[in-house]
């Protein structure tokens, strides 16, 4: 299981979203900065996500934001 999540922060200028996974031990899988909050972006962390990891999550466990669902059906579909 992988919790996803995301927060806003500001860094001289406009807010950017901080992008995290975690898995169910509580270990952090990845962090990314980058100022958009789209199907794109959630696209881009995942793959970023899968790239150096043996194994790929039953679940994910994420926010309300639609960008992830997207994202997860295009690059896990197998994953609920």
């Amino acid at each position: 299981m992988w919790y996803l999540d995301e927060v806003f922060v500001s860094m001289q200028g406009p807010p950017h979203s901080l992008w995290r996974a975690v898995d169910q031990a509580g270990d952090a899988l990845d962090i990314l900065v980058q100022p958009h909050r789209d199907q794109r972006a959630a696209a881009r962390f995942s793959r970023t996500l899968l790239k150096g990891l043996l194994y790929i999550p039953r679940l994910l466990v994420t926010g309300h934001l639609g960008s992830y669902g997207a994202a997860r059906r295009k690059l896990l579909p197998n994953v609920s």
